[in-house]
């Protein structure tokens, strides 16, 4: 198989995914994956779902013609994060034929941006119109230091910050792919957004539209980032919101005329220079001085970095932690409800 090096952009990705989904469709691949296999051939999915962490439970509802592993995908960059299986699971849910992607892949992982959004054009050989993004993030305060959104619970993204992160749509393109230069106003998608929000209040889940601020990874935000995510979500008088995924994506569904919703599970509150503060404070309150009369330190190095580990851990997320609030049982009940009820809803013609 000739080496395609995704990371040189639009065309190269449209190139790569024909091929991927001819391989696919191939009838001498069969044994290759599980499934249907006769039925693959003409299947089309105008949804696709990217199912990240805690959407187990979407995922085990989709009833499967075939599950794909990404290793044996053509060109697929493979998900090597726990939580993302990577699996592409074509099949129905709720009625309807979708492509699941079982996990995603991050720049943090060392992919491009490209190569992050690489899904959306497979999806688009499969028919895509619609694309369901989740994801996990922070949530940075507001100026009182309150939070509009607690942990475990879901938001909607309505805007981002693309050029925080590096374009996916960097590189040739050609008119049949996309526009060279194309409007964002409508992305995430006004219509799917919108839908998200009437389901969300027929069921009693209140979904605040936000802002997402997207990071490379794997660090967490410091306390001065936090600080300015504050400062904007004061200006926006929205909430701001800091994730290390999804923008590769959105990007690549406004190229390719992919109508984007992006849901985000809040699992965790971001802390601030106040923070910071309070975490310096409780250091000096359990060592006490530092130096003695003769200035040398109290404490070993070793000893010192302990006290202040444990100490952050009351202000610090973890992957763990972020990892548990993406698997509570009522945000996965309420993401299988938002994302079932968009899927019941949507009419294509």
């Amino acid at each position: 198989m000739t080496k395609v090096d995704l990371s040189k952009g639009p065309n190269e990705l449209a190139r790569a995914a024909t091929h991927a989904a001819d391989y696919l469709r191939s009838p001498g691949t069969s044994s290759h994956y599980t499934g249907e296999r006769d039925k693959i051939g003409n299947v089309i999915t105008p949804i696709f779902i990217v199912l990240g962490s805690g959407c187990d439970s979407v995922a085990n509802a989709i009833k499967p013609i075939a599950t794909i592993p990404y290793k044996i995908i053509p060109h697929m960059p493979q998900s090597t994060v726990e939580g993302h299986k990577g699996e592409l699971i074509l099949g129905t849910y709720q009625g309807k034929h979708v492509a699941g992607f079982r996990g995603r892949q991050h720049t943090y992982e060392g992919y491009s941006p490209q190569e992050a959004s690489f899904m959306v054009y497979l999806a688009r050989e499969f028919g895509a119109q619609l694309g369901i993004m989740t994801c996990a993030v922070g949530l940075a305060p507001k100026l009182d230091g309150s939070y509009e959104i607690g942990p475990n619970q879901l938001a909607l993204i309505e805007s981002y910050f693309p050029n925080f992160l590096g374009s996916s749509l960097r590189g040739p393109i050609s008119k049949d792919v996309g526009p060279r230069f194309n409007g964002t106003i409508n992305v995430p998608g006004a219509y799917a957004t919108h839908l998200a929000q009437e389901i969300g209040k027929r069921n009693d889940i209140d979904l605040k539209n936000g802002i997402l601020v997207p990071r490379q990874g794997p660090n967490y935000e410091t306390a001065a980032e936090v600080n300015l995510l504050t400062a904007m979500s004061h200006i926006f008088k929205k909430p701001v919101f800091g994730g290390m995924s999804t923008v590769p994506e959105l990007e690549a569904c406004s190229v390719l005329g992919i109508e984007a919703l992006a849901i985000a599970v809040v699992t965790n509150h971001m802390f601030t220079l106040d923070h910071r503060q309070r975490l310096e404070k409780e250091m000096r309150e359990k060592l006490g001085a530092l130096i003695d009369d003769e200035g040398i330190a109290r404490h070993t190095l070793n000893d010192a970095r302990d006290s202040v580990i444990g100490i952050a851990k009351s202000y610090m997320p973890s992957h763990d932690e972020v990892t548990k609030a993406a698997n509570d049982a009522g945000t996965k009940r309420d993401l299988e409800t938002v994302i079932g009820g968009i899927v019941r809803a949507v009419r294509f013609q």
